[in-house]
């Protein structure tokens, strides 16, 4: 009986560690996503806020998160005259539906920090 209930017990254990690892993993793999963008411009400037969810529990780099995204928003929409950016940084999908804003960040159109 004692054998039963220490062999349950390692089971029920490392099930719930793969379960851990496993959702840890499918977070820390998916790609940086741009949840909502708004454009303002005015003459010879254009100004983007871009709202990330950047897929990850890990400490970031916030530059070369930064340069990731205006990357990626650049080959799509290439902006007009001196370009700026604000990110507003979320972690994880559910820390931009509860509203939990990890930073924001300033920057220019090549990427660098302000």
């Amino acid at each position: 009986m004692n054998r039963w209930k220490f062999y349950r017990k390692l089971y029920l254990t490392a099930g719930l560690l793969f379960c851990a690892l496993t959702l840890f993993l499918s977070i820390e793999t998916a790609p940086c996503q741009v949840m909502a963008s708004s454009v303002f411009t005015s003459s010879g400037l254009t100004e983007t806020d871009l709202t990330v969810v950047m897929h990850t529990l890990l400490p970031v780099r916030q530059e070369e998160i930064a340069r990731e995204v205006i990357k990626k928003h650049r080959n799509i929409n290439n902006p007009r005259g001196q370009a700026f950016y604000s990110l507003k940084l979320y972690r994880t999908g559910v820390h931009y539906h509860l509203h939990i804003l990890y930073d924001t960040i300033r920057c220019d159109a090549s990427g660098r920090l302000l």
